[in-house]
């Protein structure tokens, strides 16, 4: 099998598995911060001081960058391009999407950087990132080659002026569609809970590592998780009982 053929293969099948992937990810990020907080005890307390809210505020961030890549996105973009899966109408140019190709992507990698930053270990947040390259690059690879084929020039001229993942913040040019609060709780309806959820487990393991419980210190935590997963269900009620979120055949459904 060709280079290429082989990039693209192993793109499919990870994006394929992405809902998987990620649970290894914070499993291995347990055992690196039981592994910090034996060289150093005091990591225990981290999780309820300026360390976590720092990798809070990271997450947070690239929760943002999500919504809004996709409020601006066109109708039918904004998810996967590749020949196993969504279509997309169009090639997103304006918003975040003239500042870098994938701002999807830059969202994801901050969002699980503030997961690994959790751990307090500096050697797995630096394994994390070599691994979060390469991971998406195959995925970045596949996606793009399903939008050469299906764009050709047209795709190829906007990407040669556009940086894959590292904003080009010069570019700016502003969104040309309206945007979609609708497609943005339907599809970002559950990444702040899996967020908080997260930064939850790592405060629960610190206080049974630190022999405090969870409600002595960060209780923030508890209510950022209780709060995130309230509004994540509520969401998903109105979805299934109503026609609330229903987008209308302009925007286009997702």
């Amino acid at each position: 099998m060709a280079l290429r053929d082989e990039l693209r293969t192993q793109g499919d099948w990870l994006f394929r598995y992405r809902s998987f992937l990620p649970l290894v990810i914070v499993a291995v990020g347990f055992v690196a911060f039981v592994y910090a907080f034996r060289q150093n005890p005091v990591v225990a307390g981290y999780s309820s001081g300026w360390r976590n809210l720092m990798w809070l505020v990271v997450g947070l961030f690239g929760f943002g960058v999500r919504v809004h890549a996709v409020g601006y996105a066109a109708p039918h973009t904004s998810g996967r391009n590749t020949v196993g899966g969504q279509i997309a109408n169009e090639v997103n140019t304006t918003g975040l999407y003239s500042l870098v190709r994938h701002p999807l992507y830059v969202g994801n990698f901050l969002m699980w950087l503030a997961a690994a930053g959790f751990t307090h270990n500096p050697w797995f947040v630096l394994a994390f990132i070599f691994f979060f390259i390469a991971y998406y690059e195959r995925i970045i690879y596949a996606e793009e080659a399903y939008l050469l084929h299906h764009y050709g020039a047209a795709y190829r001229d906007w990407a040669a002026v556009t940086p894959a993942v590292v904003p080009s913040v010069s570019r700016w040019r502003k969104p040309v569609h309206r945007f979609d609060w609708r497609r943005v709780l339907k599809r970002e309806k559950s990444g702040l809970a899996y967020l908080m959820s997260i930064g939850f487990a790592f405060h629960w393991l610190s206080s049974y590592l630190g022999g405090f419980s969870v409600f002595e210190r960060g209780e923030h935590w508890l209510v950022l998780l209780l709060g995130a997963w309230l509004v994540s269900l509520v969401i998903k009620v109105v979805q299934r009982r109503t026609d609330w979120l229903k987008e209308t055949a302009l925007q286009g459904a997702v």
